[in-house]
């Protein structure tokens, strides 16, 4: 939340570019998607689901009306729901767009996440959506991470600079 501050809300008012009135949202967890929330516009009416108790809160004081909390278990390093609970709830739902966050990006262009149970829920939230995004800033290039998750034929990054 304190790294590359700048670079985060530059990707987060891209991505909310990309919302249009009434889409229905996947918003993972994830500090990038934290800046995304703040950018949400109620007035648009979306239908937002999340993993991240914080970005609900931010969504429910920025006003926006339909905040739908998955469950699961609470991964603490992270404040996001994971585990099979969180799997099974998103398996049910179709969405317009999703935002995932990441940990790293290789130079091909594979996504990383760093345990098996967060990969998972990106999976889902990728196979259910019609357009999915993946938001990272540059400093999470040419690294990876523990689990990949996607790769560019499946997922578009939004950064800094793209």
């Amino acid at each position: 939340m304190l790294t590359n501050v700048e670079a985060k809300k530059i990707i987060a008012k891209k991505a909310s570019a990309c919302i249009k009135p009434f889409e229905t949202i996947f918003l993972d967890a994830g500090s990038t998607t934290f800046f995304l929330a703040e950018k949400i516009k109620p007035e648009f009416n979306n239908k937002i689901y999340t993993n991240s108790i914080i970005n609900a809160q931010i969504l429910a004081k920025n006003g926006v009306k339909y905040i739908k909390l998955l469950p699961g278990k609470l991964k603490i390093s992270t404040v996001a729901i994971c585990g099979v609970e969180k799997i099974t709830a998103l398996s049910k739902y179709n969405f317009d767009l999703a935002f995932l966050g990441i940990n790293a990006v290789d130079k091909e262009f594979n996504f990383f996440t760093t345990d098996e149970d967060e990969a998972e829920v990106k999976r889902i939230a990728i196979k259910n959506s019609q357009f999915a995004f993946v938001l990272a800033d540059i400093s999470k290039n040419n690294s990876k991470s523990l689990v990949k998750f996607s790769d560019k034929s499946q997922i578009a990054l939004i950064n800094e600079e793209v």
